[in-house]
């Protein structure tokens, strides 16, 4: 699941961030955990632990503490979308430096906060694809990087991740023209996808994935499916 930090902000702009937020996700399928944090500590030991894609975080005229935090972020991160929130535009040319996302001026809509979000929505969209499916009554959004495989079973796709399963009332057919731009999905047994970069050894019957979990391998096409997925892994640059 994605994960979002709110930091260096007053006790008004936290809570408004953090209640801005949690509106913009209700609205969209976008698995994402918010946390808000009252000191620069507090963050650094949880960034220990987990990772943060989306970082909002607080800059003002009258002190560098903001930026500062601004600059040792892109020291230790490169990729960690950073918008940066003021109730001045005096740092924002020195956002550049900083390869902020985005500059949200201080206070600011729900409207302008969306549209903030949207183009922060659309750049993780790229970074780590997902896909959004019905789970029940619920658009739920899944991250591909955290499915092991698909299966399919009394008209339900069944989506396997680490923790749980996703099921979601579609035709295996319907949900394999969804798939087949991801090149790292492969019909290896009838109504299923393994998830390749989830393979940690294969075998002459199985995918052993890194859950420790086997999935088939379809016997008329064993051969087809392992050249599959080593020319998979050598472009990936994987030898194994």
């Amino acid at each position: 699941m994605l994960a979002a930090a709110v930091l260096n902000a007053r006790d008004e702009e936290r809570s408004v961030l953090e209640e801005s937020l949690r509106r913009f996700l209700d609205e969209h399928p976008l698995n994402m955990e918010v946390f808000t944090f009252g000191t620069a500590e507090s963050f650094w030991e949880a960034r220990k632990l987990r990772y943060f894609e989306l970082v909002f975080l607080t800059v003002r005229q009258e002190t560098t503490l903001g930026m500062d935090l601004a600059r040792k972020l892109r020291e230790r991160d490169r990729e960690a979308l950073l918008v940066l929130v003021s109730p001045d535009a005096y740092w924002a040319v020195e956002s550049y430096r900083v390869r902020a996302h985005d500059y949200l001026m201080w206070p600011f809509t729900q409207a302008q906060f969306n549209e903030v979000m949207g183009l922060c929505y659309q750049t993780l969209h790229q970074r780590r694809p997902f896909i959004e499916v019905k789970e029940g009554r619920l658009t739920t959004c899944v991250l591909l990087d955290e499915i092991y495989f698909t299966d399919y079973h009394n008209h339900y796709i069944q989506i396997h991740l680490k923790e749980r399963v996703i099921r979601t009332y579609m035709s295996f057919a319907d949900f394999a023209e969804r798939m087949a731009p991801h090149p790292r999905f492969l019909c290896c047994y009838r109504n299923v996808l393994v998830n390749m970069d989830q393979v940690a050894e294969l075998d002459d019957k199985d995918f052993v994935l890194r859950d420790g979990s086997r999935v088939p391998i379809s016997r008329s096409e064993r051969h087809e499916i392992h050249q599959r997925y080593q020319d998979y892994s050598f472009a990936k640059g994987n030898f194994r």
